[in-house]
């Protein structure tokens, strides 16, 4: 199995380096220059990384468009921080228990707590406005694993987060649902899930309302399987 943290580490050191080789050239060839030679890097750690961890190529991408030099280094500290586990931290002697929002997330990301339950969706919106890194990036991992229309909302807040690594974190994550939803939108439309009864409709009902697909993809998906509502 690929070890997803381990590549990131090493595509967010390899981004540093790129970084601290655009700011060298900067300053003694032209700024131009380093920024072609950074953009090339960057576009091939990316297309690297897009092979084996498509989530963290997309991020990879988005934030060096954003983030530029600077990228690496807040990747890098992302990918360690990731490694920082609920459960490391509920057995580390300095700390006695979990905070509120390692709770949450955990339990969701477990299966113990269903993220359809109202009180989920405020609680998860309070991690990403006042949570650390580590609470917003467990709670991420939560919501991408078990995602439902309800926490479209939390990921736009977690777009607006404090915290560069968490906005590009929650773009790649909302990229990568839009890109899922649109191709389960276009297998509905050519009666390509291999679904059938109450499994079909269920996936009707998941698409249509994921909060991923335009009003005219909604609508062809209704004329094709209800046609007469």
């Amino acid at each position: 199995m690929t070890d997803f943290l381990i590549l990131r580490r090493i595509a967010g050191l390899g981004l540093t380096t790129a970084g601290l080789f655009a700011l060298i050239m900067a300053a003694r060839v032209g700024l131009w220059p380093a920024v072609t030679i950074f953009a090339v890097l960057a576009f091939s750690i990316a297309v690297a990384l897009l092979v084996y961890d498509r989530l963290g190529g997309v991020a990879f991408a988005i934030a060096s468009l954003l983030l530029g030099p600077f990228a690496g280094p807040v990747l890098l500290l992302a990918a360690t921080g990731s490694a920082i586990s609920p459960t490391k931290i509920n057995n580390a002697p300095e700390v006695a228990e979990l905070t509120k929002a390692e709770r949450i997330s955990s339990e969701i990301a477990e299966g113990r707590r269903p993220l359809t339950r109202a009180s989920s969706v405020p609680a998860l919106a309070h991690v990403f406005a006042s949570g650390t890194l580590i609470d917003q990036q467990t709670a991420l991992a939560a919501v991408a694993r078990q995602y439902t229309p309800e926490l479209h909302s939390v990921l736009e807040r977690a777009l607006a987060s404090d915290i560069p690594a968490v906005r590009v974190q929650a773009a790649a994550i909302l990229a990568h649902l839009r890109d899922s939803f649109s191709r389960r939108a276009r297998a509905l439309i050519a009666d390509e899930t291999g679904l059938s009864g109450t499994e079909h409709e269920t996936e009707i009902t998941t698409v249509s309302t994921s909060g991923f697909i335009d009003a005219a993809t909604t609508a062809e998906i209704e004329r094709r399987w209800r046609p007469t509502l």
